[in-house]
Parts: C-alpha cells; sequence; structure tokens
C-alpha cells in the first residue's frame, strides 16, 4: 500500500477497481474485524444495488479532482460506500502521498501535545475517534504545511504530508501504548498495590486521567451504577462494575481516554467503536472500545446496557 502504482489505479476496469477496495484497501484501513465487516457490507450492497459502474466514476473523479482543494477531495472519496472521513483521507493519502495523509486519533494525540501548535484549541476539541471533514481539512493542513517547513529546513524534496501523518501517528501511538502491555492491555492491569501495600482506590484511577476525561468517567460511572441498586463498583488493577457475581464492565482509565471491556456477546453498534479483543489473551470480557469524549457518552453507555443484560 506504501508503494502504490498510480497508472495501474487509473487503468484499472471497474471490477478491478472493486476487488482493489474490497480486498486490499479496506482492509489495510480497518484492522477491527467488526469494522471490517460493515465496511465492506456497505460497499458490497451499495454494488449490488446500483452496480459497478458509479464506483468507476467516483474513482475517476478522484483522479481527475484538483488535489489542491481538501474539502472537495474529501467529499469525492466519501462517496465510496463504507468510507468515512478517516477512511476517505486514508485513501487519499495511499493515492496522492505529495497531497494527502491520512487522519486518524493517534495523530489527533500528537498534535495535543504541540503546545505553540496554532490551531491547538481547534486540535483539542475534536473527537480522536470520530473526526468531522472540518477536522480532517484542518489536519491535512497541518500536514501540508509541516512537510513544507521540512523540507525548507533540510534543503529537501522528500517530506509529504503522508510522511508527517505517520511520525504523528508513531509518537501518538507511542504515547498511549506506553500505558500499554506487551498484549494490549493498559498497564494499569498491573497493579502495584502488592508492592506498596496499599489498597488501590477509585481516586487512584481518576487521578491518571486528564481533567476532561476525569470528568467523563464520573459521569460513565454514576449513569453505570444506576442501572440497578445491585451493582457491585470493584477497584483493583482496573475499576469494575459486576451484577449477579460476574463482571460486565472493566475499565482503565488513560491520560486521554476510558479503556473499556465488555462481555462477549452481539451489540448493536452502527458506529463500529467495539473490536474483538484476540483470543490469544484469553479475556472474559473481549469487546473493546475507547471512550474520549462527553458527546459518545450515551451511545457507550447503549452498549454497556447490553452487556449488562449478559449478566441478569
Amino acid at each position: 500500500m506504501e508503494c502504490l502504482d498510480l497508472g495501474a489505479i487509473r487503468g484499472m476496469s471497474s471490477k478491478e477497481w472493486f476487488n482493489w477496495l474490497h480486498d486490499k484497501y479496506f482492509p489495510w484501513k480497518y484492522t477491527a474485524h467488526n469494522r471490517l465487516a460493515t465496511t465492506r457490507g456497505s460497499l458490497r450492497r451499495s454494488v449490488d444495488k446500483y452496480g459497478l459502474q458509479e464506483l468507476f466514476e467516483i474513482k475517476e473523479s478522484i483522479l481527475n479532482a484538483d488535489h489542491r482543494s481538501i474539502g472537495a477531495c474529501l467529499s469525492i472519496a466519501r462517496r465510496i460506500p463504507g468510507l468515512g472521513v478517516a477512511g476517505a483521507s486514508g485513501l487519499l493519502a495511499v493515492l496522492f502521498p505529495g497531497n494527502f495523509g491520512t487522519v486518524d486519533q493517534f495523530v489527533v494525540y500528537a498534535l495535543r501535545d504541540i503546545s505553540d501548535l496554532p490551531e491547538k484549541d481547534r486540535v483539542r476539541a475534536m473527537r480522536p475517534e470520530s473526526p468531522s471533514q472540518t477536522d480532517a481539512i484542518c489536519l491535512i493542513n497541518i500536514f501540508r504545511r509541516q512537510a513544507e517547513a521540512l523540507n525548507r529546513r533540510f534543503r529537501t524534496s522528500c517530506w509529504t504530508p503522508r510522511k508527517v501523518d505517520k511520525v504523528l501517528w508513531t509518537v501518538g501511538h507511542d504515547a498511549e501504548s506506553r500505558t500499554g502491555d506487551k498484549k494490549g492491555a493498559p498497564a494499569s492491569r498491573q497493579s502495584t498495590s502488592r508492592s506498596s501495600g496499599r489498597k488501590v482506590t477509585i481516586e487512584d484511577h481518576i487521578s491518571k486521567g486528564e481533567p476532561h476525561i476525569q470528568d467523563l468517567f464520573k459521569k460513565l460511572r454514576s449513569d453505570i451504577l444506576a442501572i440497578d441498586p445491585t451493582i457491585v463498583e470493584k477497584a483493583h488493577s482496573n475499576i469494575a462494575y459486576a451484577a449477579n457475581g460476574r463482571n460486565f464492565v472493566e475499565m482503565w482509565i488513560q491520560k486521554r481516554r476510558l479503556d473499556i471491556l465488555l462481555r462477549p456477546r452481539e451489540y448493536h453498534d452502527p458506529r463500529g467503536m467495539i473490536s474483538k479483543v484476540p483470543e490469544t489473551h484469553g479475556w472474559t470480557l473481549d469487546r473493546r472500545l475507547y471512550l474520549s469524549v462527553m458527546a459518545d457518552l450515551d451511545y457507550v453507555l447503549e452498549l454497556i446496557r447490553a452487556s449488562y443484560s449478559d449478566v441478569v
């Protein structure tokens, strides 16, 4: 995907273009199994209903668009069934790395830590897991500006918006992963209470989050406990909520988000927030999602209610 032959894309027939999206691009972009299934399903249903010609015409529009215009190109790419803002930006980035970068939650996390970023207030207001098109335009403009600055500074032409986004992704991902173990569980799973001899409290966990994450957890906590007065809250290496002696939520408070595990069952999740934890982890609660903004709280609470229903 990183060494894409644009000429080969231009020469693809409508069927070859569909196959490339379905078998190459979508699996590259959507690594969560349920999200991949959802997006591929949208693509297939559209082709079954409208045929391949419409999809082929979108490809031609993308290739012939003015690639200086971020918003126009994103709007065209988003016409592909299954692609949201992040998916559209990723497609544009692999097709035209000199003009576009991929919009991703970890890019947002990395940029939030740059204190002198001119757009810092705008970036801090973004929802990392579900950026809007306006967010994407802002981020891609940052990628472009930084690529130009690096090329001027080092007297080269090798920096592109795509390379800038990859660096930012790595920084943001590594920063979040520093709270995680090798299998993907937050480091807070590894309790320090044994060495200190002190019982871990809810307040210990809350202190790990930024102020807005602390407020988010407190509201979610109140809503969970309101589901049923018999629900038990436990604080150990994580925060767990149980009914009838069985956990239905396990949670870790990270700096910029809540890492939440739910019970293994089917969920109505049109936003595709839930991903399945690999079976090799051996976790009982193996459905995972992240919550970072208050606007998503009601949606996540409904998923938690579904998990609760699995134990009552």
